[in-house]
C-alpha cells in the first residue's frame, strides 16, 4: 500500500497535499476499524461475561472516549454503554489486585444522591455525609457491612470531593477502593484510580439523577465481600437479611 501511494506522486504542492490527504484517510480508516473491532469485542464481553483483549480495548476507549460517546449518540444508542464496557473491563483487570487487599485497607465511595429524600445525615466538609443507619435507603446496608468487615465508607457530595477523599485515603494507608456512582463519574473515578495506582472496583447506578437514585445493592455487597472468607461473608450477610 505504501509503495502504491508514493509510486506516482507528483512532488508539487498539489501532489504533496494529495498524498497527505490519502495518508490521513488511511489512518482515519484504520483507527475507525480498530474502534469498531474494540467496541464489538467489548460489547460481546459485556453481554456474555467473556472478557477478550481487555487491555487494548480499555486503552482505545480511554483515548477515544468522547468521540465514541458522541458516535453512540449519533446512531441513537445509549452512550453510557461505552462507560459500562470500560467499567466492566476495569473490574476484570483490577479484581485480583483488589481481592488481595484486606477489607480494612479499602475505602468505599458512594454518591449522596443514593440518600432518601428525608435523610437525616449531617454534612461535613471533611468527611461528607455521616450516615445515621436509619434504614430509609440502601446506604444503611452498605454501612452495616462496612462496619462488620472494617471498611471505611464515605458518602460523597460530588466528584471533586470523592477524588479528594481517595487521595487522602491513599495517604492514610488505604490500598483499594470500591466506587458507586453515575456512569460518567465512575468512569472518571476508575481512570483516576488507575493513574493513582489504586486497584478499583466499580458499580454504576441503575437509575441516575440528582435525587433518590438506585443501585444494585447485592452487587455492591458482593464486591465489598470479595476476598472475605465464606463463613465470615455468610455471617455478615445475616446482619442485613
Amino acid at each position: 500500500m505504501a509503495v502504491g501511494l508514493f509510486k506516482d506522486v507528483e512532488w508539487t504542492p498539489v501532489g504533496v497535499l494529495s498524498l497527505v490527504g490519502q495518508v490521513l484517510a488511511i489512518v482515519f480508516l484504520l483507527v475507525g476499524l480498530s474502534l469498531l473491532v474494540a467496541i464489538a469485542f467489548g460489547y460481546f464481553g459485556y453481554r456474555k461475561g467473556v472478557v477478550l483483549f481487555p487491555q487494548p480495548i480499555v486503552l482505545l476507549i480511554d483515548v477515544f472516549y468522547s468521540p465514541l460517546k458522541r458516535a453512540f449518540s449519533v446512531i441513537h444508542r445509549d452512550p453510557r454503554l461505552v462507560d459500562d464496557i470500560s467499567i466492566a473491563l476495569r473490574n476484570h483487570l483490577n479484581r485480583d489486585d483488589y481481592a488481595i487487599v484486606p477489607p480494612k485497607d479499602r475505602v468505599i465511595l458512594v454518591p449522596q444522591c443514593l440518600r432518601h429524600t428525608r435523610c437525616p445525615a449531617p454534612m461535613s466538609s471533611e468527611d461528607g455525609f455521616g450516615c445515621k443507619v436509619c434504614g430509609l435507603c440502601d446506604i444503611a446496608k452498605i454501612y452495616k457491612v462496612g462496619e462488620a468487615i472494617g471498611t471505611e465508607i464515605y458518602i460523597a457530595p460530588g466528584g471533586r470531593f470523592a477524588k479528594r477523599i481517595l487521595a487522602r485515603s491513599k495517604e492514610g494507608g488505604k490500598r483499594a477502593v470500591l466506587g458507586v456512582a453515575c456512569h460518567t463519574d465512575l468512569y472518571e473515578g476508575m481512570l483516576a484510580s488507575k493513574i493513582g495506582k489504586i486497584p478499583a472496583q466499580g458499580v454504576p447506578l441503575s437509575t441516575e439523577g440528582c435525587v433518590a437514585t438506585q443501585v444494585d445493592i447485592e452487587r455492591v455487597i458482593d464486591m465489598m465481600l470479595v476476598g472475605v472468607e465464606r463463613e465470615e461473608a455468610a455471617r455478615v450477610r445475616e446482619l442485613i437479611a
